[in-house]
């Protein structure tokens, strides 16, 4: 928001101990400059997440997270930081001491701090799509389970014409706390003005909270200008513990591009 002040979006994804506990937290933090490689920051967050009664007790998922990090610059763009933290249900009874270590990506705009001009840099494209997602034909272990429907959100890194790199996270079974998440490789038409539709397919592999999952789908995506278009796809997810079923999804994407890295 300003050189000393931002605000922040962080997703946790459990994987040991409680595979697939994750939580949202959104807050506003500040910055303090020590010397020209060592920063320090403090900030406040809110969200949910956590629900695991028999494990954990986070009430209604409401969680309050205040954290300190303490980042050495190991150059205008890499900073290795330890973190420490706070975080607590409100009303549940969870609290809990949080210690971590980070390597953060600062982004700059090209040629930013350097002697020469934005025409030497180079910037990335992405896209990011939040989706109506509905699951049929859902088994586990054998056993039917009702359609699902949820939203799911991804990420896509585009690598060149025809290839990205998309990320996916979605809830799962509609209870708090628990989700989906997956990560993959991408094939895509290539984009144009001139042409609104773009058709896609991709793979991706993940974890659920019943265990790993691998799974494959096709799409279209439908521009509605340079920055929106509609988004839908068809894909399948297969995993341990019998896990299946077929996935619809309708959303909307946002295209952007950022300085690349």
């Amino acid at each position: 928001m300003t050189k000393r002040s931002y605000w922040f979006y962080a997703l946790g994804v459990g994987y040991n101990g409680m595979p697939l506990y994750n939580q949202v937290i959104g807050g506003v933090g500040a910055r303090f400059k020590l010397s020209p490689r060592v920063n320090l920051y403090g900030q406040l967050g809110v969200g949910s997440g956590g629900y695991a009664p028999s494990r954990i007790d986070t009430g209604s998922g409401l969680l309050v997270y205040p954290k300190l990090s303490a980042e050495y610059k190991l150059n205008d763009n890499l900073g290795l930081a330890l973190t420490s933290g706070y975080l607590l249900a409100p009303d549940g009874s969870s609290e809990n001491l949080t210690f971590g270590a980070a390597l953060n990506y600062h982004i700059r705009a090209p040629g930013a701090g350097k002697d020469r001009g934005p025409a030497e840099g180079r910037y990335a494209g992405y896209r990011f799509s939040l989706s109506q997602e509905t699951k049929f034909n859902m088994q586990v272990n054998g056993a039917s389970r009702g359609n699902l429907s949820l939203l799911a959100v991804q990420a896509d890194r585009i690598v060149s014409d025809r290839f990205y790199i998309p990320i996916s996270f979605e809830s799962y079974r509609g209870y708090p706390g628990y989700g989906e998440v997956s990560l993959g490789a991408g094939w895509q038409s290539k984009y144009s003005r001139a042409k609104r539709f773009q058709y896609f397919g991709e793979l991706q592999a993940g974890a659920n909270v019943e265990g790993s999952i691998l799974r494959a789908g096709i799409g279209l995506i439908y521009g509605l200008g340079q920055d929106y278009a509609l988004r839908s796809a068809l894909s399948q997810t297969v995993g341990k513990a019998g896990f299946r079923s077929i996935n619809v999804e309708l959303g909307l994407t946002y295209r952007f591009s950022l300085p690349g890295f």
